[in-house]
């Protein structure tokens, strides 16, 4: 962490931020951002419980066992509207932590654009619009989107690790030192 903060990239990102962080917005993106981090590892393992329960389903209809088939059904039905309100309530609070996160960054960019009269990358285009106001709003959307496209990397990562994990607990139980 210390070695990123050395890096340009690291000195210019906590440029933009810094202003962006007071205490209690701090404290706030905190708390969603651990939310938002609980409700994931609780997908997570909602996950894995809906794959366990469907294989009993299974099991149970091969074995001819209604009553256990039943019991599995039902079970998976509640744990589906609990996944799905926990998937409304994470993207919810992705998109109120978007919005916010927009509104401070473009508060600081107009901020330091009109105190400082300072140059963004968008000026170095051949197509930067003419209004200033259009320049800081798409440097802010770029800076987001940059950031949001990171975020979809890791849950895509995450994604790929429990798929693996998944395939290596079927083909033999847990692998030696390998516990989610």
């Amino acid at each position: 962490m210390f070695l990123i903060g050395r890096s340009r990239f690291g000195r210019e990102f906590w440029q933009v931020l810094k202003p962006c962080m007071g205490r209690r917005g701090a404290l706030q993106t905190l708390a969603v951002s651990l939310l938002m981090i609980v409700l994931l590892l609780t997908e997570i393992r909602l996950y894995v419980l809906n794959t366990f329960l469907n294989s009993s389903a299974y099991s149970a209809m091969q074995d001819r066992l209604a009553d256990v088939f039943w019991k599995a059904v039902l079970i998976n039905a509640a744990l589906m509207m609990i996944r799905s309100v926990n998937l409304i309530i994470n993207d919810c609070l992705d998109q109120a932590l978007a919005i916010k996160w927009s509104e401070q960054l473009n508060r600081v960019l107009t901020e330091n654009w009109l105190a400082r009269k300072n140059y963004y990358r968008l000026q170095m285009r051949r197509d930067a619009p003419d209004n200033i106001d259009q320049r800081i709003q798409m440097d802010a959307q770029d800076f987001h989107r940059f950031h949001h496209h990171l975020l979809a990397r890791h849950a895509q990562f995450n994604r790929l690790h429990h798929r693996i994990h998944h395939r290596l607990v079927e083909a033999g139980g847990h692998p030696a030192g390998v516990r989610l």
